[in-house]
């Protein structure tokens, strides 16, 4: 974000002024800049952090919740998430934005912006949860349409986990197996695609007869192909296949080969 926030306003026929609130505090501010229809305010972060902003068209608010410098040990502390930063975690100073909203059945935590990088992970403690079973239930990072599995460890109505990433996080439950799909399985080749719905692939393990049989895993494609040193011994007997995404939930193919 850096120490200016560029505010952009439609403009009205009034003069043009905003009003700044900062933990209750009430601060004018009069535009920068005046193009043809909109004003350009901006709002230097290292002398006020503002909560939120009224303008003429209603309330802006912006979550600024915390300024944390860098090359310290620094932990923000409230009453959803505690954020740990180390000495080496931040690059430069950070306005941190910070916000928990419900969508659907889920609370979706806003930890800074995505596009703002680490230079090293940050720990993370959300509290006062309401997700009694912790089975299977695990942080995501949400990137667009889809979740990136973090993990995290429980203690209570609390969970902990560690990111290299700001962002958006939400807490989701994965109870279902990943899919193992058979395209081939004989004495020359065993070839699978498989793939998961949330959590994503964590481990897989193939044996023939007991002996643990090396398998390549394209992650692109989800093709789970065997891959034979011996080419002169075949694949026969009792096939297992074992594959277990990051929830832990299994699923086993298995399949005598003649």
């Amino acid at each position: 974000m850096g120490n200016i926030l560029s505010l952009h306003v439609r403009s009205s026929n009034a003069k043009g002024k905003i009003f700044l609130f900062e933990k209750g505090k009430e601060t004018t501010l009069e535009p920068n800049y005046i193009g043809v229809g909109q004003e350009v305010y901006l709002i230097n972060l290292q002398k006020i952090l503002p909560d939120s902003a009224t303008t003429c068209q209603g309330t802006i608010p912006f979550n600024l919740t915390d300024n944390i410098p860098s090359n310290i040990e620094y932990t923000y502390y409230s009453d959803v998430a505690d954020i740990h930063f180390n000495k080496n975690s931040l690059y430069d100073t950070l306005f941190l934005k910070f916000s928990k909203e419900h969508k659907g059945n889920s609370e979706i935590f806003s930890i800074g912006r995505s596009t703002e990088p680490l230079n090293n992970p940050i720990e993370i403690t959300l509290k006062q949860l309401k997700d009694t079973d912790h089975t299977k239930t695990f942080v995501y990072h949400i990137e667009g349409r889809s979740n990136e599995f973090i993990g995290g460890t429980w203690d209570r109505d609390k969970i902990q986990f560690t990111t290299s990433e700001l962002g958006d996080f939400v807490i989701l439950k994965d109870t279902i197996a990943p899919l193992v799909h058979r395209i081939q399985c004989h004495q020359a080749s065993a070839r699978f695609r498989i793939m998961d719905n949330l959590s994503g692939i964590a481990s897989y393990t193939a044996t023939i007869n007991g002996e643990w049989i090396l398998m390549k895993y394209d992650y692109k494609t989800g093709i789970l192909q065997s891959e034979r040193l011996d080419q002169s011994k075949p694949l026969k007997g009792d096939f297992e296949l074992k594959v277990r995404d990051n929830a832990g939930n299994e699923n086993v193919y298995s399949q005598k080969i003649l």
